[in-house]
């Protein structure tokens, strides 16, 4: 998968709120080492509607967290797929062995415990 957005860890500037130079109203800012990414607002109201303290802050941290967010994503998916393709392939033997009228045993000397086990194993991340 290709990635569109901006490469980099993603890192979440704001001013201090306890410092008396702090200007509430002033956005947070989420950049990166290429330069600015998103602004996240931490007004206390919204549109009329009301926004809980530090849930700018909070939303930012979740933005800035989006490259990582999405490269695990990927790892999981690609984890998916072999651990699919794992559990098909013990899923084909146990057919087969099964039609043949050999039963469980002949599948187990086939090896298809191991698979299982393996199949296990990577879902584990061991």
């Amino acid at each position: 998968m290709e990635t569109k957005h901006t490469k980099g860890t993603w890192e979440v500037k704001c001013l201090d709120l306890k410092s008396p130079n702090s200007i509430p109203s002033k956005p947070i800012l989420i950049s990166s080492q290429q330069g600015l990414v998103a602004t996240v607002s931490r007004l206390n109201k919204i549109g009329g509607v009301s926004v809980s303290s530090g849930q700018g802050e909070a939303n930012a941290e979740l933005i800035a967290a989006a490259p990582e967010t999405a490269a695990e994503r990927d790892r999981l998916k690609a984890v998916n797929a072999e651990l699919l393709e794992a559990v098909l392939t013990v899923r084909k033997r146990l057919v087969r062995v099964c039609a043949a009228g050999d039963g469980m045993q002949a599948f187990l000397d086939a090896g298809g415990l191991r698979e299982l086990a393996a199949a296990i194993t990577k879902a584990e991340g061991k």
